[in-house]
């Protein structure tokens, strides 16, 4: 009974499309380019970040801190500093931080550094003298525009990162950076556990469609799209 039912709808919708093939094409281009627009917003979404509700207490502090009281750490990171054999007090290692702390200054996106020293900011210095956090303020006004700055701010780093700090290991962390690395990380995990399914989506294809060319133009059309959203 269901089979019947089944039948005489496909029947009459086959019926349908070839007598309306025109329509069918135009409508199949729209849903097409609506679909490759809408797919480049893909990845926005799946972001791992929170998202701060408009108008509850949090978000007002929020951004009070950003503009009434011009705080450059609304949004920051940490660069942290770290050697198993040497101490943050070496006078080497005071001019080379320095150093350091005046070049990330100038780096775009940046509002304010704060290097710790022995006057200030102990809390930034492990007990141990072997590893230092630099508190590095940014100007984004929210957290996706940090998050964009994380891949820049570890560029920067690497190239002007003094001599006298390459026997040091470094990190730069924080809220926006763990996001970051959070969303490139199931980006990449993602793609992976996709393409170990695609033998088995090709061979599905092949089996409803009844063809290679057929089976394979869907897939790879959804591998056309899925790229250009990334």
């Amino acid at each position: 009974m269901l089979f019947n039912i089944l039948n005489n709808a496909y029947r009459k919708l086959g019926l349908w499309i070839s007598r309306h093939s025109n329509l069918v094409i135009v409508l199949w281009a729209a849903i097409l380019v609506i679909a490759c627009m809408v797919s480049r917003r893909a990845p926005g979404m799946l972001d791992a970040a929170s998202r701060p509700l408009e108008g509850t207490p949090s978000y007002l502090v929020e951004q009070s801190l950003g503009s009434e009281f011009e705080n450059p750490f609304v949004h920051s990171l940490a660069l942290v500093l770290s050697s198993p054999d040497q101490k943050i007090s070496d006078s080497g290692f005071q001019k080379a931080i320095a150093a350091l702390g005046v070049s990330l200054a100038r780096c775009p996106g940046v509002a304010k550094i704060i290097v710790p020293d022995a006057s200030f900011g102990q809390h930034f210095r492990a007990k141990d003298a072997k590893s230092i956090a630099i508190l590095i303020g940014l100007k984004a006004r929210s957290i996706s525009e940090a998050q964009r700055m994380v891949p820049l701010l570890r560029l920067w780093i690497r190239a002007v990162k003094p001599s006298g700090l390459n026997h040091w290991n470094w990190t730069l962390t924080g809220q926006s950076a763990i996001i970051y690395d959070l969303n490139l990380y199931n980006s990449e995990d993602s793609r992976r556990a996709e393409m170990r399914a695609l033998p088995l989506t090709l061979l599905i294809l092949l089996l409803v469609f009844g063809s290679m060319v057929s089976g394979a133009m869907p897939l790879a059309l959804g591998i056309e799209l899925e790229d250009e959203g990334r």
